[in-house]
């Protein structure tokens, strides 16, 4: 699963990794949806124009307006203006589901990896796949962590509470970095992305 998918990018690459994966692509932004629609026909990827959350329903995302497919279109609409400048945002109507719903519906029971880059929105995605998580049924979840987490305000000790059964990496060049025990110096808010593995 390839959730705030962009314009489809990491979704090719997974496509070039795993020829024979069923990938899920979810992306809320109707004009970064435009170029992921097209990538996603001709690799043979399932994409959605809509975002994941925790609860389901309608709701605004925040984007340059000056660049609607920008990947740093957030729900948080402080996000642009206090970490890039940007203080007078467009917006956009937008639709959410939660994880645990969509799978349900598509009669999904097992997510072997899940990816999340949803610019400090990724704990909601989350908690909007608890039956999912609570069952053991996501095998491997890369996530974003970094300063977007200081606008939704989530902090490194949230993941770890809400997943329990999971152990954390952080993600670097050439290896993974096992984070062990939860430990307040990994609260570090920079660009950079975690691996939560199934026990």
């Amino acid at each position: 699963f390839d959730v705030g998918a962009n314009t489809g990018n990491y979704s090719a690459l997974l496509r070039s990794t795993f020829p024979s994966a069923r990938i899920f692509s979810f992306e809320p932004n109707p004009t970064s949806f435009s170029c992921l629609e097209e990538k996603a026909k001709k690799l043979k990827i399932y994409a959605y124009n809509f975002g994941l959350s925790s609860t389901s329903g309608d709701t605004d995302i925040f984007l340059y307006s000056e660049n609607n497919s920008t990947e740093r279109a957030s729900l948080y609409k402080g996000m642009l203006g206090k970490l890039f400048g940007f203080e007078k945002p467009q917006t956009q109507k937008i639709r959410l589901m939660r994880l645990d719903d969509f799978c349900r519906k598509q009669n999904i029971d097992h997510i072997d990896f899940l990816k999340i880059d949803t610019e400090g929105h990724e704990y909601e995605v989350l908690s909007g796949a608890f039956e999912l998580l609570h069952r053991g049924k996501i095998g491997v979840i890369q996530f974003e962590f970094n300063i977007t987490n200081v606008i939704s305000r989530v902090f490194l000790n949230d993941f770890y509470a809400m997943m329990p059964n999971y152990n954390f990496y952080r993600i670097r060049a050439h290896d993974f970095l096992p984070l062990g025990p939860y430990n307040s110096v990994n609260e570090i808010f920079v660009i950079h992305n975690l691996l939560a593995v199934s026990k």
